[in-house]
């Protein structure tokens, strides 16, 4: 599989493979992603603009994608990181996902471990995420990968309960 930044010419297949998981998706109070709400087009337009849009292609295909740049959400400025560090110097890691064709065959797996690759080539610090309390499978993920869960947040923005994780590079 090879990763790299989405292309805008490809904003239209990167939102289709969204859209392919969101249709995938159980719904449920632990999952927010679906048609008309998150992830926004017109958000991902503008992650692919500023080149924060990566995306795994198999046979000129993307597989799965996520969103790295270095912007906290809510909570990230008082969470108790492992290590101090601020925004530019730690990845932050959105809207990661695979093709629900792909489940079960190792590709977030890989695709984590390209992101961390990633920060690494880019001289930071630690890459940061939140998820989903409830989304059990990317807990699963994540530490197998080696995040450490730093802390349970309660959004003061949005009605939602997230689990912060951290890995040290």
């Amino acid at each position: 599989m090879e990763i790299r930044v989405v292309r805008a010419d490809e904003f239209e297949e990167m939102m289709g493979m969204y859209y392919d998981v969101m249709d995938a998706l159980p719904q449920s109070k632990f999952f927010d992603w679906k048609r008309g709400g998150y992830p926004q087009p017109e958000r991902i337009k503008r992650y692919i603009e500023n080149g924060e849009a990566y995306a795994g292609f198999e046979d000129g295909k993307i597989i799965c994608a996520a969103v790295l740049n270095h912007r906290y959400n809510d909570g990230y400025s008082e969470a108790p990181w492992q290590i101090e560090a601020g925004e530019e110097e730690t990845l932050m890691v959105h809207t990661l996902a695979v093709h629900p064709s792909y489940h079960g065959k190792g590709v977030s797996g890989a695709l984590v471990e390209e992101i961390k690759n990633i920060a690494r080539g880019m001289g930071l610090k630690a890459v940061r995420l939140d998820l989903i309390v409830g989304n059990v499978a990317a807990q699963k993920l994540y530490e197998r990968a080696g995040f450490m869960f730093i802390e349970h947040y309660v959004s003061k923005v949005k009605d939602e309960e997230v689990y912060f994780y951290e890995f040290v590079l």
